[in-house]
């Protein structure tokens, strides 16, 4: 059952029901102050970051460069540990044959 309502022609519209146009200024005005928020908390956002931010990867490369810095120096000391032993080893060697030869390096 549906019913339709008919407007009776006897009535007024209420006085507030009516737009007058004042809400409008105040909704420019509140959209103004709005979009100057924005902008003003986007700008400081921006220079907080440029100024006081730091590189989202410097510490990632800081990091890496410190991994890499310190396997060159463990390769470094694996190294020179390596020309010990082989000097040592040579050492022995030659004093090996100066006890067996001994007049091998004059030859």
């Amino acid at each position: 059952m549906s019913q339709v309502l008919h407007d009776k022609p006897d009535t007024s519209p209420r006085s507030g029901a009516v737009a007058t146009g004042s809400g409008r200024p105040r909704r420019r005005m509140t959209a103004a102050v709005v979009a100057l928020g924005l902008l003003l908390g986007a700008a400081a956002g921006w220079s907080a970051t440029t100024m006081l931010g730091q590189d989202p990867d410097a510490r990632s490369h800081a990091a890496q460069t410190a991994r890499w810095e310190g396997a060159a120096d463990r390769f470094e000391e694996q190294q020179q540990d390596g020309m010990r032993r082989w000097d040592a080893e040579r050492r022995r060697w030659e004093a090996q044959a100066d006890h067996f030869d001994p007049g091998w390096r004059d030859r």
